[in-house]
């Protein structure tokens, strides 16, 4: 096994905890066995390699003082982190590891006097204000930088699909998430696909004021005649140049 192959593999065994509040309100945790086979060699969860660089680092610039990063295990850094979160309106000084471990998701804000979740903010019509009043801010329209004309007729968006996230540096390893999507598309209205006479599977070039690149368009009925849509997931170790960023 190369020196790649067996970094690859220790950074897979390495258990790890995560705790995760969802923006939909609820906080879920994912807490390793610790009675599973260790870790490999010198191998580290993320948390544990911060944590030791951090104090090594401190040594240098305060000495003898005592440590800002005392974290033994990551309770220790949930429960300061749920420290952070007590009297605002998504406390959740009530929850601990061993709610999260026996009873699962929780939603929040879930105060230290709580006996669960609340479903919904702000049903009782208070809100973190002065007043309790709920704030309405009626922004200005500013139009997008640049605006389509007759050189540059449609206007892109980027963003990910359904099974994919960030650079698919994860969800890219998974057989059932990757295949998802076999490969990068220009998805177009169908309509701008007649007008221009492109058919699903086609080779289209595509070129923006900041460069440009060759990729297949497939016919898209979620887009409005004008736009255009390119996920983001697919850099320069799946295709030729930077994807998207070639564009934007």
């Amino acid at each position: 096994m190369d020196d790649k192959l067996a970094a690859d593999e220790a950074r897979r065994s390495v258990q790890h905890d995560s705790v995760k509040a969802q923006v939909e309100g609820e906080v879920q945790a994912e807490i390793a066995d610790r009675a599973q086979a260790p870790a490999p060699g010198e191998a580290h969860p993320d948390w544990r390699i911060v944590a030791d660089f951090a104090r090594n680092l401190e040594t240098l610039i305060r000495p003898y003082e005592k440590t800002l990063f005392p974290y033994e295990n990551t309770e220790a850094i949930f429960n300061e982190h749920r420290e952070t979160t007590r009297g605002r309106d998504l406390d959740i000084s009530g929850l601990s590891y061993q709610i999260l471990k026996e009873r699962g998701p929780q939603q929040w804000p879930f105060p230290e006097s709580a006996t669960s979740g609340k479903v919904r903010l702000y049903d009782d019509g208070i809100f973190p204000t002065e007043n309790g009043k709920a704030r309405f801010v009626a922004a200005t329209y500013k139009p997008v930088a640049e605006i389509a004309d007759a050189r540059f007729p449609l206007r892109l968006n980027t963003g990910r699909l359904r099974d994919q996230w960030h650079g698919m540096s994860r969800t890219g390893k998974v057989a059932r998430l990757f295949a998802h999507a076999e490969e990068p598309r220009l998805a177009m209205s169908s309509k701008d696909m007649l007008r221009r006479n492109v058919s699903t599977g086609d080779l289209v070039r595509i070129k923006s004021r900041r460069g440009e690149m060759v990729i297949r368009a497939e016919a898209s009925d979620d887009l409005r005649g004008g736009q255009v849509f390119m996920p983001m997931h697919w850099g320069g170790q799946f295709m030729r140049g930077f994807g998207i960023n070639e564009l934007t």
